[in-house]
């Protein structure tokens, strides 16, 4: 009798058992297909897992609304777990590290993250059977890219900061912003690339008063011009609110006070972390956050110019170096299909611009060093990509060169 009850239950208009069977045995399948493609979204895996804890909760509740609707909650589970690990493997390059596939990224207590030291990185970005780049990133034993330039010595010193457009994303090692420019100079000038993809101005006034540096400047001889220079996006306003990708891996949080700026320590401790960490390996919800493009709180500029001014602050106090912003205004705002995103990402260029001038920060504008950016639009940015193309770099670089 009751192994005719477990027939009908198997062969009823809602069969439980065989439902909840159905579904974890999508979700395992589903993680081992993900996993052999090598998909990168954490939050896909999770809804899987998700799924797995629902199965036994389906075949307890049988044919009951309660039952139902947990069917349907691991279906959307499912088709979320399918869109986003598709989104992450049309969207992120495949990176191998020293010929094994590991990530470039590594926690750091300082900047929250940074590039893996001592390394060499192949990224791969393919997209619907099209070669979108390939590149090869080095990185130094103290965690930046490799630059070759002049030796220490008496040689003068340039420091590039800032984030992926500055480190060179996409790019081999000598298509880099910073190594072009050590180029432009004939390498008689030693270059740093202390840039990272996702990095801000958090990151960036961090590391001048961490002291990392001090070995690199400090411990050199004297000897010729010091700079430092910072291109800045206007993303930056919102990455210091801790909404870039990597700040969950405990970036440097600062607040305004009275005016100046003031470290409070790491965005997203504990529990948040995780759950930020979370959101951030999804591409949906990355695609939906760049999409809505939620505006930075007007304070933001005000803590961002704070910051900057700090910033010069320490490159002139303790290593006697020049400070200068490399401010990226029309270049990449030419959101081409999408006029109101153009106009709201020139407003908080303006913004931008404006509190500099008021800081006293000396600026460049790239529209005023590249005044033919529109016309050769295709020749400048990186298809499929977005991020300045070897060829506007090594122009950028002969303008800096002449200036610095």
């Amino acid at each position: 009798m009751r192994l005719e009850r477990l027939t009908t239950l198997g062969v009823a208009a809602f069969p439980r058992f065989r439902t909840a069977m159905v579904f974890a045995g999508l979700a395992i399948v589903g993680a081992g297909v993900f996993v052999l493609l090598g998909s990168t979204s954490r939050a896909s895996f999770a809804a899987l897992a998700g799924v797995v804890i629902l199965s036994p909760l389906i075949a307890w509740s049988g044919p009951t609304r309660l039952g139902k609707g947990l069917c349907v909650a691991a279906s959307l589970l499912l088709v979320f777990a399918l869109i986003d690990a598709e989104a992450a493997l049309l969207l992120r390059p495949r990176i191998t590290v020293d010929g094994r596939p590991a990530s470039l990224i590594v926690p750091d207590p300082v900047l929250g993250y940074r590039p893996r030291p001592d390394s060499r990185a192949t990224l791969t970005l393919d997209r619907f059977g099209r070669r979108i780049y390939r590149a090869t990133y080095g990185i130094d034993a103290d965690g930046f890219r490799l630059t070759r330039s002049a030796a220490v010595g008496d040689a003068d010193t340039t420091v590039f900061l800032g984030d992926s457009y500055t480190f060179g994303d996409a790019l081999n090692d000598p298509a880099a912003l910073p190594q072009q420019y050590a180029d432009a100079r004939g390498g008689r000038e030693r270059v740093i690339n202390a840039a990272f993809s996702g990095y801000g101005t958090h990151q960036v006034l961090r590391l001048l008063q961490s002291g990392r540096l001090d070995r690199l400047l400090n411990g050199a001889p004297s000897g010729g011009r010091r700079a430092f220079v910072y291109p800045v996006i206007d993303e930056h306003l919102r990455r210091i609110e801790g909404r870039a990708p990597g700040d969950w891996l405990g970036s440097p949080h600062y607040e305004l006070a009275a005016g100046s700026a003031r470290y409070v320590g790491r965005f997203y401790p504990g529990l948040a972390g995780a759950w930020a960490g979370m959101l951030s390996s999804s591409a949906v919800a990355i695609a939906i956050g760049n999409a809505l493009m939620i505006d930075p709180r007007p304070q933001s500029t005000e803590l961002f110019g704070a910051m900057v001014q700090d910033a010069q602050r320490i490159a002139r106090q303790r290593y006697r170096a020049d400070f200068r912003v490399l401010l990226w205004d029309e270049p990449m705002l030419l959101d081409r299909g999408a006029p109101d995103r153009a106009r709201r990402r020139a407003a908080l260029v303006d913004r931008i611009a404006a509190e500099l001038i008021r800081r006293g920060v000396p600026f460049w504008r790239v529209s005023q060093l590249i005044p033919d950016y529109r016309a050769h639009l295709s020749d400048y940015v990186i298809a499929g990509n977005g991020h300045p193309s070897a060829k506007l770099n090594r122009r950028l670089a002969v303008e800096l060169a002449r200036r610095m």
